[in-house]
């Protein structure tokens, strides 16, 4: 099959496209005077690039070989003439070469952020099986050395900083249009030697570049994170970075309409992790936070926020408030000094005061800090007083060994620095003029001691209250937590019942990862760890009666949220009489199971009541939400109830209501009695110990809010309650009424 077309003069008169060599065959036939040209319908084999991302992508969307298929793809010559494929390993790195190779690439395209060696053995495959060149871009690329790249003459290619712009010029060589040698950006092997081009400037028109998220490009896959950008680059040029240090911002409706597409395309999508070094330093910061809380909604995906403390405004906090955002902070050090040297900041005062306000504030985000271990100034002792501080904070926490790439600013002044460190990915640092080789053992091998009680401390938030409690405030002589913590690793590793949490703890990186277990792999272990705890205070005056109240009141929640629902279901079932069609009022903790225990066909509205004590999140519920701070539960709730126009057939509290403060709680009683009809019930699930005193910044104090079965019995009375039932077991108190006329 061919078009027939005549040509006059010195021109074609075509009816067809525009001619792609690459894509078909042609002829020219005289005829007399007359030449006709002939485009035959055969096509000839696309270039064929094959894109893998990076060895760490295993559930993760794979945005930067989406990027770069996207940019090249807005190309029409490089659309006729390539054929783009990701091969997505999902973490099974092992089979990259075998099946890479089947696809007949003519060239790969690695995506590299670590694992160099891997990632080169994988390439070597590949080419040694069918002739394919190999080029690689990352962030990883970018520092270390050419000769490592190159050595072995496995690599043709590597792009060096914002690879699209690059990589799409390199298959437009390819292709015969353009040399490699005008391409910025790139570095390439040939006739022996190694050639680096000048580095490319800085895209300043990042909205430009097409977002395959936007393109639909994985639509329907099977991803629980997704990255997105916010911005480019960072403010900040730290020594020890791989960024870059020009900072570009995305405009609000690009992030937004790829925030929609990621939440309609991919359901089965956890996590959405933005990969702004500060997303807080973005001038739409705000109205990024209040877009994302609203499409979020309780649909229960997590975001992962980096920020920068020292930017955070009261006004980031406030729209911070949201139970889906996990706030990160690189603390890196708390010595203003050895933060200097790698070209950071470090205000102590005005990080503590953030955190205490985050704390405060946002109480439904969770915060997570990390940290630097071998930083140059850090000595011994500086680094021990970190450790010590950092787990005096109700967060969640992070110590990394320090990297010192070849190439990074830190690495080129190492010398200068008195910084060693290993000549082989993964390049830990390895002493420092402030702390020898034999110190920087010992701080290694004291950071990976207290990994397990400090994933303990942040997977239970009751444990790392209780903990907190026994070491005192900040500011005691010592390391009152390091040393408390070193007992708690010693005493789990020799017990036998916690042996499981042994085996998670081995699991471990090798960089003294502090985040290696959750609250559901430490839920068999929970009690008595807790009770473990709280027997260590049991000869101190001061403290022992506390700990052993406060593992006794954590013990009973505990006991209360493992019921399951079955079980929950028939208690309710035999309160309620049997009936179960009212709409009900349900009042408990934010991350309790205490909603979804309970068989409501009439619907309802929950009051979640924050408290900090679990990290759980769970599944959104059709019914209507309000939440409630616990540090002012017995102001706030009456308000922020009266804003439903509802009545209820049914209400009840759930092993909150011990948090009001005894002035409040007739208030509290009286606001869910007007939300009640006539003929309708209150249950309440009790603790009779009552609840601990938190201070301001959520700290616990060692008070008590004392409130016994008969304080509660004369409350209700005065709230409008006539009590119809009350049941006691040896933790719980079940309580049944009804309104009095």
């Amino acid at each position: 099959m061919f078009f027939l077309t005549k040509r006059s003069g010195n021109c074609f008169k075509s009816g067809c496209n525009a001619i792609t060599p690459l894509r078909y065959k042609y002829c020219i036939i005289a005829v007399g005077n007359v030449f006709y040209y002939f485009q035959a319908m055969k096509k000839i084999k696309k270039f064929r690039v094959v894109l893998i991302p990076a060895v760490s992508c295993v559930e993760d969307v794979p945005l930067a070989s989406g990027l770069l298929k996207a940019y090249a793809e807005t190309d029409p010559f490089l659309r006729a003439g390539c054929e783009i494929v990701i091969f997505e390993h999902k973490g099974d790195f092992a089979r990259v070469a075998r099946a890479v190779t089947a696809l007949k690439p003519d060239l790969v395209g690695f995506t590299v952020y670590g694992d160099l060696k891997r990632t080169l053995a994988a390439a070597t495959a590949i080419k040694k099986a069918c002739g394919a060149q190999v080029v690689v871009g990352g962030s990883f690329i970018g520092v270390i050395e050419k000769e490592r790249i190159f050595a072995g003459g496995t690599v043709d290619f590597a792009v060096f900083g914002e690879g699209e712009i690059t990589f799409a010029e390199l298959l437009k060589a390819k292709l015969g249009r353009g040399m490699f040698s005008g391409i910025k950006g790139l570095a390439f092997a040939a006739d022996g030697a190694v050639t680096v081009n000048p580095p490319r400037l800085l895209n300043p028109e990042i909205d430009g570049l097409p977002s395959p998220y936007l393109k639909g490009m994985f639509a329907g896959g099977s991803y629980a994170i997704a990255h997105i950008e916010a911005s480019r680059g960072c403010i900040h040029a730290c020594s020890y970075c791989s960024l870059p240090g020009t900072y570009r911002t995305f405009k609000f409706e690009r992030v937004a309409a790829e925030i929609k597409a990621i939440l309609r395309d991919f359901p089965g999508i956890r996590y959405i992790l933005p990969t702004d070094s500060d997303f807080l330093y973005n001038k739409g910061a705000i109205r990024l936070l209040k877009f994302i809380g609203k499409e979020l909604g309780a649909k229960g995906t997590g975001v992962e926020l980096q920020v920068n403390l020292m930017n955070m405004t009261d006004a980031h906090i406030r729209h911070l408030n949201n139970k889906n955002f996990n706030v990160r902070a690189g603390i890196q050090s708390m010595h203003a000094d050895t933060c200097k040297l790698v070209n950071r900041k470090m205000d102590l005062a005005r990080t503590e005061d953030r955190l205490r306000a985050l704390a405060v504030d946002a109480p439904n985000a969770k915060i997570g800090l990390s940290f630097i271990m071998g930083l140059p100034g850090d000595t011994l002792e500086k680094y021990k007083a970190t450790l010590d501080w950092g787990l005096s904070l109700n967060a969640s926490l992070s110590f990394f060994r320090l990297r010192v790439f070849p190439r990074s600013m830190l690495g080129r002044r190492s010398k200068e620095l008195g910084v060693t460190a290993q000549k082989a990915e993964p390049f830990f640092v390895a002493g420092t003029a402030s702390m020898n080789k034999e110190e920087m053992e010992t701080a290694d091998a004291l950071t990976k001691e207290l990994a397990l009680p400090a994933s303990v401390i942040a997977a239970d938030k009751y444990f790392g209250f209780l903990f907190r409690y026994l070491c005192g405030p900040r500011g005691a002589p010592g390391f009152p937590r390091v040393e408390l913590g070193r007992k708690l690793d010693h005493l789990i590793r020799r017990d036998r019942r916690f042996a499981g949490l042994v085996k998670v703890v081995s699991k471990g990186p090798e960089d003294n990862s502090w985040e290696m277990m959750n609250l559901q792999t430490l839920e068999p272990y929970r009690i008595p760890l807790i009770r473990a705890l709280a027997e260590m205070a049991a000869g101190r005056e001061k403290d022992g009666g506390f700990a052993g109240r406060f593992a006794g009141f954590a013990v009973s929640r505990i006991l209360w949220d493992r019921l399951d629902g079955c079980r929950a279901g028939d208690i309710m079932h035999a309160l309620a009489g049997g009936r179960e069609d009212n709409p009900a009022l349900v009042i408990c903790s934010a991350n309790s199971h205490d909603f979804f225990k309970w068989r409501f066909q009439g619907g309802g509205t929950k009051v979640l009541i924050e408290e900090k004590f679990d990290n759980i999140q769970f599944c959104a519920t059709p019914e209507e939400t309000l939440n409630v701070g616990r540090a002012r539960v017995g102001g706030d709730f009456p308000p922020t109830l009266a804003r439903v126009k509802r009545q209820f057939g049914l209400a009840v509290i759930l092993q909150v209501f011990s948090a009001v403060a005894p002035a409040d709680r007739v208030n509290f009683l009286k606001a869910v009695r007007d939300r009640v009809t006539g003929n309708g019930q209150l249950f309440i699930i009790h603790t009779e110990p009552g609840y601990p005193e938190f201070g301001t910044d959520w700290e616990l104090t060692g008070g008590w809010k004392e409130y016994s079965n008969k304080e509660l019995a004369a409350d209700l009375e005065k709230a409008g309650w006539l009590v119809t039932s009350t049941s006691c077991n040896e933790a719980l108190t079940m309580i049944c009424a009804k309104k009095t006329v």
